[in-house]
């Protein structure tokens, strides 16, 4: 089954770090974007269809400097390679008794797609255990996909980013900091120069005056973050 649901995305302060809280939110507005049976079920062709979970986030956005100082951990990446998608479960499979899109939600259910990087100079590093594994929210294991709609996939090895990133929500147990999730990723151009917001209407898709992008040298940021408390 296609499910598109709305959700939303926020950020709360605990012990002085910004953690990410997702929160469901199960609006009236729930838009089924297709009619596939749910994972398990076949299709004409007799072929399995899986789960294709499409979410909406309304997530905060970073729009200066000095807000970067109260994350986890902030760096500067170039992306190496990705690794291979699985679900947040100890075997990183879909449970047996999880079959329709709903299911996925309610059980706190995502998939996880392993990144790896070829640089990575940290700019706020508030982390307490080190890091096994670094990881994108979304992608697809077998038949079934789930993706975040503004959650980065870092697609494209060689690309230049500045990186924030949170502890990741294993089912199970575990230190959530081992594995952290990209939250945001912000492009860095040739020049050096991290775009927090693309130029455009912020009153979108209303009326209102277009709105600068918000753009800071990267050297700029990397020295007033290396005064953060």
């Amino acid at each position: 089954m296609d499910l598109k649901i709305f959700t939303a995305h926020t950020v709360r302060v605990v012990g002085g770090l910004l953690s990410i809280l997702s929160l469901l939110v199960l609006l009236s507005a729930c838009e089924a974007v297709g009619g596939q049976p749910g994972s398990g079920a076949t299709g004409q062709q007799g072929a399995p269809t899986g789960l294709n979970v499409v979410l909406h986030a309304d997530k905060f956005e970073f729009t200066s400097a000095g807000q970067f100082c109260q994350t986890l951990f902030t760096a500067e990446v170039v992306v190496g390679a990705h690794g291979t998608a699985r679900w947040n479960t100890p075997d990183g499979k879909l449970p047996a008794g999880i079959t329709t899109s709903q299911a996925v939600i309610k059980n706190n259910l995502r998939i996880y797609t392993p990144v790896t990087f070829s640089r990575l100079a940290p700019f706020v590093d508030h982390r307490h255990v080190s890091t096994k594994e670094f990881v994108t929210i979304g992608g697809q294991v077998g038949n079934d996909r789930y993706q975040v709609d503004e959650d980065p996939d870092l697609a494209g090895a060689g690309r230049h980013f500045l990186v924030v990133l949170a502890p990741s929500t294993p089912q199970t147990g575990g230190n959530t900091e081992e594995a952290l999730v990209v939250g945001w990723a912000y492009p860095v151009d040739a020049q050096g120069v991290v775009t927090l917001q693309q130029a455009g209407d912020p009153n979108e898709p209303g009326s209102g005056p277009l709105q600068p992008a918000i753009t800071i040298p990267l050297a700029a940021l990397k020295q007033q973050l290396a005064s953060c408390k």
